[in-house]
């Protein structure tokens, strides 16, 4: 993969931003620790667990969530950022929820403003380091009865975002090659 100097990144980094700000009207912004070090893959794997369950034992319904994996400036331990929207129109005590039932360390939970460019942090190290490790998923509610991965919703934001990351990756001289629906950019 091309390295990117630092125009194309920032380039990247707001068009992609700007693509997650407008796919859902988010609920929350939060931030995800783990008690213990943690490598991005197994990071990855316990977030999509947790919000899988969250989904369908706690708000009942689909979750989307745009999420990022990094590592800290200090001690480079694995971290999550996420926007959260709960789907139906759910009125879920989302804060409370998200920070009572994280298993695995800190949640910081707050509600999503526009004003502080959420869209844009989740998807920071885009611009950063030039090492974006996100994701954009949703969470179903109903099991083996929504078909899993093929549950109607999921599919058409995974084939958007794979869209949208092809296009973006287009734009800034890089390859779409590789890119599978619903992985990251």
């Amino acid at each position: 993969m091309p390295v990117l100097d630092q125009a194309q990144r920032t380039r990247l980094h707001n068009e992609t931003g700007a693509y997650i700000y407008g796919l859902q009207r988010w609920r929350s912004f939060a931030h995800f620790t783990f008690d213990f070090p943690v490598s991005r893959e197994d990071a990855r794997q316990k977030f999509k667990d947790w919000i899988r369950r969250l989904a369908r034992d706690v708000v009942e319904t689909h979750l989307t969530v745009a999420w990022s994996i990094e590592r800290g400036l200090l001690g480079g331990l694995v971290h999550i950022h996420a926007l959260l929207h709960v789907h139906a129109n759910k009125t879920v005590p989302l804060t409370e929820v998200l920070e009572r039932n994280w298993p695995h360390g800190i949640a910081a939970v707050q509600d999503y403003d526009n004003r502080r460019r959420g869209a844009w942090y989740v998807v920071g190290d885009i611009e950063w380091s030039g090492d974006a490790d996100w994701s954009i998923d949703v969470a179903c509610d109903r099991g083996n009865k929504c078909r899993r991965s093929t549950c109607l919703e999921e599919r058409a934001l995974r084939i958007s975002a794979y869209y949208a990351a092809t296009q973006v990756r287009s734009q800034n001289g890089l390859p779409a090659a590789g890119l599978v629906p619903g992985t990251a950019v």
